[in-house]
């Protein structure tokens, strides 16, 4: 302390001395300054102590709400887990229907026919027309397996074949097919016995086999016949027939039909032939 700072404490303390009033004054001052002190003191820690619990609150709040949070999210993810697993329990347990069987592609074979095949085709049928009496559809068949008829009507009709539209055509081609059976029918039911010479089948050009028989009717009449063939689809077919070496089938028709094929239209033809199938077996 300094010398002019004890000179006024000493006056301060004499002063005191001397006057009580004055000296109980200072006392009282000085106890309330303490306790004011000691006051503020005290809410200084109230304070301190009310912001540490709020902090502590809030902060217990935030993990409570965090938790919460949590929870939640894992709860969530468990219900969509649970839904999850109840679905594909769903699905295993949940009857699969039987697929329907397909139903077994027809086979496609192409059936393949030598010269020999076909012509001993026709030529059993023929045999059985007599015993057998075979009939128009049967008959028309053989004549479809064993005749390459498109090939014929071209040869008979020309271009007007080519130019014409695909329906009158097909129509043509049944017509001729039938037309064809029923001539056979009606020549060779009235024959009791009938037999074929050995086939002798030559290669006649690049493309076409011509195959000679003798046709033998009751044992004594001989008729000369050679068949012209040409292979379709791998399929050996006639689209010829000449007869005692000579009288050529096709060229026939061509005559017979010749009349019947105005402007390149092929349904005068068509029209004819259908009057005289309803007729042919009539006789």
């Amino acid at each position: 302390m300094n010398e002019s700072a004890r000179k006024i404490f000493n006056k301060i303390y004499d002063l005191i001395l001397k006057n009580k009033a004055i000296a109980i004054a200072f006392l009282l001052i000085t106890i309330l300054i303490i306790f004011s002190f000691l006051s503020l003191s005290v809410d200084d820690d109230k304070v301190s102590v009310n912001l540490e619990e709020g902090e502590k609150t809030i902060h217990s709040e935030n993990e409570f709400l965090e938790k919460n949070q949590a929870s939640q999210n894992l709860s969530d993810e468990e219900d969509k887990e649970e839904i999850f697993k109840k679905k594909q329990i769903e699905k295993i347990q949940r009857p699969i229907p039987k697929k329907k069987p397909s139903p077994p592609k027809e086979s496609q074979k192409i059936m393949t026919s030598s010269p020999s095949q076909t012509l001993e085709l026709l030529h059993d049928t023929l045999k059985k027309i007599n015993t057998s009496k075979i009939d128009i559809n049967k008959m028309q068949k053989v004549i479809s397996d064993t005749y390459d008829v498109e090939r014929m009507l071209f040869l008979i009709i020309g271009e007007t074949w080519k130019v014409s539209e695909d329906k009158p055509r097909a129509n043509l081609k049944k017509v001729f097919e039938e037309y064809i059976a029923k001539n056979y029918i009606r020549r060779f039911s009235s024959i009791k016995k009938l037999e074929f010479d050995k086939l002798n089948i030559k290669k006649v050009g690049n493309n076409y086999l011509m195959a000679k028989t003798n046709l033998i009717i009751n044992s004594n009449d001989e008729v000369a016949l050679s068949y012209l063939l040409n292979q379709t689809n791998k399929n050996w077919k006639i689209f010829d027939v000449l007869i005692d070496g000579s009288i050529s089938e096709i060229a026939t028709k061509k005559s017979e039909f010749k009349s019947f094929i105005k402007e390149g239209d092929i349904k005068p033809l068509l029209e004819a032939l259908k009057k005289k199938n309803s007729v042919l077996l009539n006789n």
